[in-house]
């Protein structure tokens, strides 16, 4: 006979309950989470060691066979659009080490069928810079947002994106919030499936891999 088994689940910290949940992943398991980067003996794992509420994170960190500056390692994933095309990123994250990770980097890219929409925020450890996507296809400051993060602590990210007219809403880190509602996000003509793809990048330094901690991860509609 068939027996049930029920997980209790704690929430705790900043929960989304007042909108419509896309996706909310406290890394259980990796179910549905691909690599995305430079091949090669990268890693991109659970890490029971550290969490921010739950049992584990997710671990990642560039190659270090052959390693190289500005090697990548990502954890891809799609995810759903809801109809607003307004969506709210709430993660934690950690950067176990900052001389050796040379940045870090979040992006959606939606593909309508005729364009690719994308909206991405980067922060950069030598300068401890925030910077977006713009519609001049390059990174660029955001204003004010240059904010030292202290290497083995989890901070809180918030990035509200519109997909629907192209632009961004606002970006959160820790208790400091950022205007970014005159800012355009990138688009170009790309034929194809629809789709949504969110993805977190760690970028590995001149000298050393890069890595990567996330935790308690939700993308839900504004």
């Amino acid at each position: 006979m068939a027996k049930e088994y029920i997980r209790p689940v704690t929430l705790l910290g900043q929960i989304p309950f007042a909108n419509r949940v896309v996706l909310s992943d406290d890394f259980e398991s990796l179910l549905h989470w691909s690599h995305d980067g430079t091949g090669g003996d990268y890693v991109l794992e659970l890490d029971p060691s550290l969490s921010k509420h739950g049992n584990q994170s997710l671990y990642m960190k560039t190659r270090t066979t052959l390693h190289a500056e500005d090697d990548t390692v990502g954890a891809r994933r799609n995810v759903h659009l809801l109809p607003t095309k307004v969506l709210t990123l709430l993660c934690n994250f950690l950067i176990p080490d900052g001389t050796k990770t040379k940045a870090m980097e979040y992006t959606f890219d939606w593909y309508d069928g005729t364009l690719i929409h994308n909206a991405a925020i980067i922060y950069t450890l030598a300068d401890h810079q925030w910077k977006y996507y713009g519609s001049g296809e390059a990174y660029v400051n955001i204003p004010d947002a240059n904010v030292p993060l202290q290497d083995g602590t989890f901070h809180l990210l918030k990035l509200d994106i519109n997909l629907g007219n192209d632009t961004y809403i606002s970006l959160q880190i820790d208790h400091m919030i950022y205007d970014l509602s005159a800012l355009s996000l990138f688009s170009e003509s790309n034929e194809g499936g629809s789709r949504l793809v969110a993805t977190a990048i760690a970028h590995a330094s001149a000298d050393d891999p890069g890595s990567l901690n996330i935790d308690d991860l939700a993308i839900y509609e504004v």
